[in-house]
């Protein structure tokens, strides 16, 4: 009886992972951080999963020396906003964007 129950739950797993394997790969978010079109290294960029009128923190990470940050296995279908964390007077700027099933979200920001 055991065997068996192994065997149904192995099958149900087996089913459940070649469906998500079908979706195709995750959606990412590629974010260019520039200043007068030149790319910015060193900046913190946030991304804010958004709900309704609600917007809960994902993650932070800093723009490579190309000025740019990659936001990879984003959730498919979903609303996201991006922002810079200003330094001194700067001003944050933000974009908001909707994934897709797959691929990828090209993003710039202008600080």
């Amino acid at each position: 009886m055991k065997a068996l129950a192994y065997v149904i739950a192995l099958a149900g797993f087996i089913a459940i992972s070649t469906a998500v394997q079908a979706q195709g790969p995750l959606p990412k978010a590629e974010v260019t951080v520039t200043n007068g079109g030149r790319p910015q290294s060193g900046v913190t960029v946030q991304l804010f999963i958004q709900f309704q009128n609600t917007e809960r923190f994902s993650a932070e990470f800093t723009t490579d020396s190309n000025g740019r940050v990659i936001f990879d296995r984003l959730r498919r279908n979903q609303a996201y906003i991006v922002r810079t964390v200003p330094e001194g007077d700067e001003a944050a700027r933000e974009e908001t964007f909707t994934t897709g099933p797959s691929g990828k979200t090209d993003l710039n920001l202008e600080i």
